[in-house]
């Protein structure tokens, strides 16, 4: 028989006060995660580096494994968001920096982003 547990959110509106006690709940707030660290220095960004900066790694071991799982994959999703959005850069090589073998991604600051598009429209094209 399967258990009638009612599901509970894992997150609600998570803001700077909050980050400390809550998984963010949005790829908005893994966005501000992401650059408020990138202010100090460069990160290759995986679930687990930002279960570190939010300082909710051991909150997650403490969980239950189903609720982990969730919470794992549901930050995974956020960061595969913020790539096709492109804000990340998905690296080819897989990482294990922190939970696990993971999929790692770089910050591409909106500056840099700006001038790579920038880079594009005013590179010559060739003529043959």
């Amino acid at each position: 028989m399967g258990s009638t547990t009612e599901r509970r959110p894992l997150i609600i509106n998570l803001d700077r006060s909050e980050m400390k006690t809550r998984f963010p709940n949005s790829c908005e707030e893994v966005l501000t995660v992401i650059k408020d660290a990138e202010r100090h220095r460069k990160f290759v960004w995986t679930v687990g580096r930002v279960l570190r900066e939010t300082a909710l790694w051991t909150r997650l071991e403490s969980l239950p494994y189903k609720e982990r799982k969730i919470v794992l994959k549901r930050l995974a999703s956020f960061l595969e968001d913020l790539a096709q959005q492109g804000v990340l850069q998905r690296r080819g090589d897989v990482q294990s920096i922190g939970y696990g073998d993971e999929i790692g991604f770089d910050y591409v600051a909106p500056e840099r982003l700006k001038l790579t598009q920038t880079e594009k429209l005013e590179s010559p094209v060739e003529s043959s």
